[in-house]
């Protein structure tokens, strides 16, 4: 995080241990707040991994299961890049800036993913690079923010999910979810003057209260816990747009496709609420209530506390254990894991 904006962010209220963002004072009211009224967080625990060049969308191409022509200066998509056995490595969001590619995901997750990608680049004309320090990321929620951000951005603001408009040299990123929910993006004194704006009707939250947001939305961001454990479908990337069932060749195509021909995806991301004392941590097992064996029927993706209780959560799950039995988390005291609707529909098979 630059020096400048983390004293910026202590002189707004922000509460750190060491070089991390706990809260803005009260982080119970933050929870609440976060599904209910507008507000900002920023997003310093994700960083961006540029990619520049000449060759940059046909390297993203010929990498990703993602297809490059839905990326645009004027729409984003969610993305994953795959092992040769089909494997998630990473997932993220993805969009264009100028001649490059921004890659937005899990701070912690950026140099692995950047390390993976930089074996492949050969010949291309491209450079990857770790541009996290380059622009300030903040993620924005609610109805009542809409004014202030029509007189940053124009009245024409994004309603479709991923859809991006700019402000000089600031992003806006629609983001998908039942409530109106964007991603900012820009250099450090115009996203100081947006903060500063986005005060009068809004409030600042942390980084556990806007993950509330993200996992009502189903988005499944894989870290080092969970990397190389699923296939795309199991992580609704498939619905979410990220793989291009109709691109050429890229690393996993094969079982990919094989796994979208063959039928039934057997498990799928899910949301639940964990009604535990202790935290779910991703790659945490899931398993039946009650029964001898200790097979794992789902595994933790990402869960954050809820202000009535409990964890929301997203995990991925067999089908069969949806509707056949309680589902509870070993590690967490046996704790219930009460399914909870998807924002979008699943396949049928």
């Amino acid at each position: 995080m630059k020096p400048e904006w983390k004293s910026f962010l202590i002189d707004a209220g922000a509460e750190f241990t060491d070089a991390t963002l706990d809260h803005f004072g009260n982080p119970e009211r933050e929870r609440r707040m976060v599904l209910s009224g507008p507000v900002f967080a920023d997003l310093s625990h994700f960083g961006l991994l540029e990619v520049h060049g000449p060759d940059a969308r046909s390297f993203l191409q010929a990498q990703l299961a993602t297809d490059m022509a839905a990326v645009s200066a004027g729409q984003a998509t969610f993305a994953c890049h795959l092992s040769a056995q089909g494997k998630v490595l990473s997932s993220f969001i993805l969009l264009a800036r100028g001649d490059g590619f921004y890659l937005f995901l899990p701070r912690q997750h950026l140099e692995d993913t950047l390390n993976r990608l930089r074996r492949f680049v050969l010949r291309a004309r491209v450079t990857l690079a770790d541009a996290s320090e380059a622009l300030i990321r903040l993620g924005l929620a609610g109805d009542a923010l809409t004014t202030d951000l029509q007189t940053v951005f124009g009245s024409d603001l994004p309603s479709q999910s991923f859809a991006v408009v700019s402000a000089g040299e600031m992003l806006l990123v629609r983001l998908p979810g039942t409530a109106p929910r964007w991603l900012a993006l820009g250099p450090l004194e115009a996203m100081k003057d947006l903060w500063e704006r986005l005060q009068a009707r809004g409030a600042p939250v942390g980084p556990e209260a806007w993950a509330l947001l993200t996992i009502q939305a189903g988005e499944p961001f894989v870290t080092a816990e969970t990397a190389e454990h699923f296939i795309p479908q199991m992580l609704n990337l498939d619905v979410l747009g990220a793989v291009g069932f109709g691109k050429g060749c890229y690393p996993g195509q094969e079982i990919v496709t094989r796994v979208r021909h063959r039928g039934e995806i057997k498990r799928r991301l899910r949301i639940g609420l964990a009604r535990a004392d202790l935290a779910p941590h991703p790659g945490m097992a899931l398993a039946r209530s009650g029964r001898e064996s200790s097979e794992s029927v789902g595994t933790v993706i990402a869960a954050t506390r809820h202000p009535d209780g409990g964890f929301l959560t997203l995990a991925v799950l067999h089908q069969e254990a949806t509707t056949a039995g309680d589902v509870v988390i070993p590690d967490c005291g046996n704790a219930p894991f009460q399914l909870r609707e998807l924002p979008y529909p699943l396949p049928e098979r």
